[in-house]
């Protein structure tokens, strides 16, 4: 299943409309967790060679909305 992202992230790790896949979390906190795909060949200093960062993230419930494949 998808998830539409709701909400937008003040760290800008993700925008409101963004659409992820679910998946299956063991988490009593949050409802989801949203795989928003990979961010490629991100320089995080001038130290740091560029690297693949997975964009996985926990949702409560009226922060996602689910849609269809």
């Amino acid at each position: 299943m998808k998830a539409k992202i709701l909400i937008n992230d003040k760290t800008d790790r993700f925008k409101a409309g963004e659409i992820g896949e679910l998946i299956e979390h063991d988490s009593d906190k949050y409802d989801y967790f949203v795989d928003l795909g990979i961010l490629k060949n991100v320089n995080l200093c001038e130290n740091v060679k560029a690297i693949d960062i997975f964009r996985r993230y926990y949702f409560h419930k009226d922060e996602v909305e689910i849609i269809d494949d």
